[in-house]
């Protein structure tokens, strides 16, 4: 995805940040199952989208804050604090108006992805949901 992309550079202009500071936008997209219900005959298929605009601090290019058209929590936009650790687990915390998220990533191998997500009150005392997920990587 291009810092030009009319979609990277709203998300910049929304949260003020000077275009020439972003490393690397990008475009994911994922599809999920849900068996939560268990009286449902088919599994619930999830499917989102969103832009990501990864905006490293420019003393410490394994953290920064990330951008996103679409939140984890809260489908709004959305900006968190990320960091890589020396081990490769990328940790991200995003705040909303209603909650926090906190996610863990990592690839265990080329094609195997971990995560671990937990969701809190916006006043951090209780979790509202907590989940691991592994992710094989199609493609």
């Amino acid at each position: 995805m291009s810092v030009d992309d009319s979609r990277v550079r709203a998300l910049c202009e929304a949260n003020a940040i000077d275009p020439n500071a972003i490393a690397a936008p990008f475009f994911m997209s994922w599809e999920g199952e849900s068996d939560w219900d268990d009286d449902a005959d088919d599994p619930e298929t999830l499917s989102v989208s969103t832009v990501l605009v990864p905006v490293p601090d420019p003393n410490d290019i394994s953290r920064g804050t990330l951008l996103r058209d679409r939140g984890y929590a809260e489908t709004v936009a959305a900006v968190g604090n990320y960091q890589i650790s020396e081990e490769g687990v990328f940790t991200l915390i995003t705040p909303y108006d209603r909650a926090s998220a906190s996610e863990k990533i990592w690839f265990e191998t080329d094609n195997l992805r971990f995560r671990i997500s937990t969701i809190r009150t916006s006043s951090g005392k209780g979790v509202t949901t907590a989940s691991f997920s592994s992710e094989i990587r199609m493609g």
